[in-house]
């Protein structure tokens, strides 16, 4: 069960930075991650696949995930994702920021907000009522990444991204083999949208990016 689990929890205004992995779960260990900041590391969330186990004790609310004008403090190493889930399920992310300011960087290297490989999640504030799907907070922020939003395949459930802004990425949402999946009511805008217009992608080939 989730009591027998080890947690860490990360609140107050706490700040990880220049880490490889800022927070990496395994054998289900629970994060709670409010209110703080996490700050040019290559990972700073990493959730490990155990068992069948859902993390409905994860919380992921109102932090900001930053890459800083010019990078992380190896230069042989760039950030690859702020929150990488592989084959977990029940996670909830709502009211963060995810931003690349290290716009000197090639457009690959800028980083990815959140990425997971069969994997469950929902990435949306809550809303009023069930029957009237208005935000009643702030709204995850998604601002010069390589891609926002990467998904491939699903387990038991497929990504549900609601409510959410995307803003100057190379790619918004992408999603691979993921049926089910529920891309609703995001706004996607930005410079690079003459030159990467596709914003939501959605693909059947197995590690095919766009």
């Amino acid at each position: 069960s989730a009591t027998t689990h080890a947690t860490v929890d990360i609140k107050q205004n706490s700040v990880i930075a220049d880490a490889m992995f800022a927070l990496k779960s395994v054998y289900g260990g629970i994060i709670k991650a409010n209110n703080s900041e996490f700050r040019n590391n290559q990972y700073d969330l990493y959730f490990d696949k155990y068992k069948n186990y859902k993390h409905t004790k994860t919380v992921i609310r109102g932090n900001k995930f930053l890459t800083l004008d010019g990078g992380l403090n190896n230069p042989n190493y760039y950030p690859h994702a702020h929150i990488y889930m592989n084959q977990v399920d029940g996670i909830s992310i709502r009211s963060n920021t995810f931003r690349n300011e290290n716009m000197d960087a090639d457009i690959s290297k800028w980083g990815i907000g959140v990425e997971s490989s069969l994997s469950g999640f929902t990435l949306s504030p809550r809303y009023l009522t069930i029957t009237d799907p208005v935000p009643v907070e702030p709204r995850d922020t998604f601002d010069n990444l390589y891609y926002g939003v990467k998904a491939s395949g699903k387990g038991t459930t497929a990504p549900s991204i609601k409510h959410n802004v995307f803003t100057n990425n190379f790619r918004g949402v992408y999603i691979n083999n993921a049926d089910g999946s529920r891309v609703l009511f995001n706004n996607f805008t930005g410079i690079y949208d003459r030159i990467y217009p596709w914003q939501v992608v959605f693909t059947r080939a197995i590690n095919r990016p766009i």
